[in-house]
């Protein structure tokens, strides 16, 4: 992991030191499909086996043109994130679900004239807007009628997530707008678990839970994201 983020701060210290000419500003709007994922590892030190979830994002793209070639870019957006603790003899599947105010923050190198390739990297940035789990018990083979238990995990949950982000995507010009469509991993850095009491709730069925202090969840997941962008003001 270590290299991984020396190899991004070269990246972005790379692309800042090309030489920039006529700079702009710009904005528009990005969304689409997050493949969703997590490292869970128990107080134990066990690490448990996880599945992905589809989930969304969607939200602004603000940024500055340093030249032809490089940009500097905040994305702003609400992105879903989580995964699913994979069943075993004794626990259903619990899905992990959770929503935050995502601030990736990209230096993009771009190639070509008309249809243009990209690459990208940076750090994202994650504010906790919501977080619950929810698991099936019952049905067929628990022999008792089929029952969803929810429960909030915001208080055992922290508020900020860190990692970072890199990919690859195309740019099409339009005039003086473009539209563009990539696809990027992002790892999550941060234990975003703190321990604590919650409770398992299904209509006035109530069931108290506990997450372990020494419990660790991280984030990860692949998105494919589509967008458009357009200039703001005059060239500086």
């Amino acid at each position: 992991m270590k290299r991984l983020t020396y190899l991004l701060v070269a990246f972005s210290g790379l692309a800042l030191a090309l030489p920039c000419g006529a700079q702009q500003y710009y904005a528009g709007a990005v969304g689409g499909l997050n493949f969703a994922d997590m490292d869970l590892v128990y107080a134990t030190g066990e690490d448990q086996v996880t599945a992905s979830r589809t989930t969304l994002g969607i939200g602004g793209v603000f940024g500055l043109r340093l030249n032809k070639c490089v940009c500097l870019e905040l994305q702003p957006m609400y992105l879903q994130k989580g995964g699913t603790d994979k069943a075993d003899q004794v626990n259903p599947d619990i899905k992990w679900k959770y929503a935050f105010l995502e601030v990736p923050t990209f230096a993009k190198v771009t190639f070509g004239q008309k249809i243009r390739p990209y690459v990208m990297a940076g750090p994202t940035f994650g504010f906790l807007l919501g977080a619950e789990a929810e698991g099936e018990v019952g049905g067929v083979v628990g022999g008792q009628p089929l029952r969803t238990y929810k429960a909030d995990l915001k208080d055992v949950t922290k508020s900020l997530d860190f990692g970072l982000g890199f990919g690859a995507g195309l740019s099409l010009p339009f005039g003086a707008n473009i539209v563009f469509v990539d696809g990027r991993y992002t790892v999550g850095l941060a234990n975003i678990l703190q321990g604590g009491t919650i409770e398992w709730k299904s209509g006035e069925d109530v069931i108290g839970g506990q997450v372990s202090e020494g419990a660790e969840l991280s984030t990860r997941g692949f998105q494919i994201m589509v967008g458009a962008a357009f200039p703001l003001g005059a060239k500086q």
